[in-house]
């Protein structure tokens, strides 16, 4: 995985890890307190870094959509 900071791979791995046990995506406040962000809007941040560079993918307007490209 390329074009990754470290913060970003905290979150990504958080978020494979996560839907490998439960079955789907976590919330943003899972994401906030799994990867131990101060704020919602850093989440975001990353998450959209993550899906620019090719990283996550997410459906509009969907609950807990955010997903690895790779699978």
């Amino acid at each position: 995985m390329h074009n990754i900071t470290p913060t970003q791979k905290i979150l990504y791995d958080f978020i494979v890890k996560y839907r490998a046990e439960n079955g789907y995506s976590p919330s943003w406040e899972e994401m906030k307190v799994g990867t131990n962000n101060k704020s919602k809007g850093n989440i975001a941040r990353l998450i959209n870094c993550m899906k620019k560079n090719g990283h996550l993918i997410a459906d509009r307007y969907v609950a807990r959509s955010i997903r690895p490209t790779k699978e």
